[in-house]
């Protein structure tokens, strides 16, 4: 474990003492790809030794911390009990500017959506339609994330007009762009779920991933 994480774990518990349940707090080791610290846990599997979710790895394979030291209030979903969360991702990195770790904030915003959904009711009148943020990332809120993310991606699938397996690398590089564009390369799971549907390999997904990241 770098030293550098090591300081950090005290800060870590004092800003979930302070924030309250309501913000997780998850530090990564980058080192192993494992939580080493977390407070507020929103799920049962997050704790010290597992492994790191999805969404975060995602970030490292697009080797986004090379571009900016943080990716700030994106969308996301707990696992478990499907709180909506505000996210925001920091990238630790040592004295020689060498990623060493990775920090992420999960705001749960589910009180603060239903007071402004109540407000835009009061100040709209009912049956007004949800924003269009909600609309891609909530729509339908029993569904899993993962339910989302097999959605979103057959959707696209779809606009190809061919059976997956008779892709060409173009067409691949193209549905990854468009996947990104609409956010669900940031989503835990997204690429496990892109693999089963372009019947390929997880591992050649995050080569297109990195592809991508090149151009």
């Amino acid at each position: 474990m770098s030293e550098v994480l090591n300081q950090y774990i005290p800060i870590v518990r004092f800003l979930g003492a302070m924030l309250g349940q309501d913000v997780e707090i998850v530090l990564y080791d980058m080192e192993d790809m494992k939580v080493l610290w977390v407070e507020n846990a929103f799920d049962s599997d997050m704790k010290p030794g597992s492994e790191m979710r999805s969404i975060e790895k995602n970030m490292i394979a697009k080797k986004i911390y090379k571009k900016k030291d943080s990716e700030l209030h994106y969308r996301t979903m707990s696992k478990e009990k499907h709180y909506k969360l505000t996210s925001s991702t920091h990238f630790i990195k040592d004295e020689k500017k060498a990623p060493v770790g990775v920090l992420t904030f999960n705001y749960r915003v589910d009180q603060l959506i239903e007071a402004r959904n109540l407000l835009e009711t009061l100040v709209n009148g009912p049956g007004k339609a949800a924003t269009k943020v909600d609309k891609m990332f909530f729509e339908n809120i029993e569904d899993t994330a993962d339910e989302l993310i097999k959605n979103k991606v057959s959707e696209e699938i779809q606009l190809f007009n061919k059976f997956p397996e008779k892709f060409t690398y173009h067409e691949k590089m193209l549905l990854m762009q468009r996947l990104e564009k609409n956010g669900v390369l940031l989503m835990k799971g997204s690429v496990a779920e892109i693999a089963r549907q372009l019947r390929t390999t997880e591992t050649s997904i995050y080569r297109y991933i990195t592809k991508l990241n090149e151009s």
